[in-house]
């Protein structure tokens, strides 16, 4: 057994891999598994991943057809037998002691998850996450992460591989093969999670605005975030009783805002299928009435003329309101 298995989806990303496996490769923590799917590449991407398993048996590559990120990393899930696990997208790339510093921590302090810090790289500047400054100062206090201190993001941190089965959360939804399969994967670990803590001193890399980029949206990728969101509402209604009132709401108002605002997106998509539109407004009704129901935040207010407008089903009138709003 390893001491944390790394798993790598590849498609296509040729330009960029071999930088991505070369901050994998020489991580100062040597006993990993790095477990490398390619996902039906049609460049080079493949001969580049048996080069470097051909130098180093730490690499196990399998090839699978075209099948989505998702089930890469299912793939990679189902064949991993580290302690821990972690994740690393192909066009990214990690400190050479990030899976030590996340490894050491982890198991001193018996964690199921340890997280730390990233940034999001463009081509001309890098900024830190958002998150950073949560994990940092969470760390100075020598205090766990609470159930809301992350981000949707899975490659962050790294996972107790008996925490994800014992729980039966070692997978990701099939339902959201192209896209942010990670928002359901994120939440589940994090909520269930016995302890997480926060760990710094070491980056991931976030790759912004490449060609080709899994983040470029099209109707059918915002689909599967709005699909992503209903799926994590319906898993938080699951286990509200196991977590904190302050730690549902917050969690769930987090959906919800993510909800509203990809919708706002969506119908304004020429390509946008008006039978998911129906479809999405019965079930963006029912999870934005029981937040009403449950929670008086003040960003509350800005649903409420949108839920009047889904129970009418105004689709036109919605989308005129939100319009307005936005010019407003």
């Amino acid at each position: 057994m390893s001491k944390v298995s790394i798993i790598i989806p590849i498609y296509n990303t040729e330009k960029y891999l071999e930088q991505c496996l070369d901050s994998v490769k020489n991580q100062t923590l040597k006993d990993i598994e790095i477990i490398c799917i390619d996902d039906g590449s049609t460049d080079n991407s493949l001969n580049i991943l048996k080069e470097y398993s051909s130098k180093d048996n730490r690499f196990v590559v399998i090839k699978q057809n075209k099948e989505f990120p998702h089930n890469a990393r299912n793939m990679g899930l189902q064949h991993a037998t580290g302690e821990y696990i972690g994740f690393v997208d192909s066009d990214d790339w990690i400190d050479l002691n990030f899976f030590e510093i996340l490894y050491t921590n982890a198991k001193k302090q018996n964690a199921d998850i340890a997280r730390t810090t990233y940034k999001y790289v463009y081509e001309d500047y890098d900024c830190d996450s958002e998150l950073n400054p949560i994990i940092i100062k969470k760390y100075q206090q020598n205090k766990k992460l609470g159930r809301n201190d992350h981000s949707v993001v899975i490659w962050n941190a790294i996972y107790k591989t008996s925490f994800l089965r014992e729980k039966k959360i070692d997978y990701f939804d099939y339902d959201l093969r192209m896209f942010q399969d990670d928002i359901p994967f994120t939440a589940r670990v994090t909520m269930l999670s016995g302890k997480t803590i926060p760990c710094v001193g070491c980056y991931y890399y976030y790759r912004q605005n490449r060609e080709g980029h899994l983040m470029t949206l099209s109707a059918k990728k915002i689909e599967m975030s709005l699909q992503a969101n209903i799926i994590t509402t319906n898993f938080l209604n699951t286990i509200k009783n196991k977590i904190s009132r302050k730690e549902y709401i917050n969690a769930y108002g987090r959906c919800i805002g993510r909800l509203d605002h990809f919708f706002r997106i969506y119908i304004k998509t020429e390509d946008n299928n008006p039978d998911f539109i129906k479809k999405y407004l019965d079930e963006y009704s029912k999870i934005a009435e029981k937040f009403k129901c449950i929670n008086k935040y003040s960003t509350l207010k800005k649903f409420n003329n949108n839920i009047e407008l889904l129970k009418n089903k105004n689709y036109e009138l919605y989308v005129y309101k939100t319009t307005l709003n936005k010019n407003n």
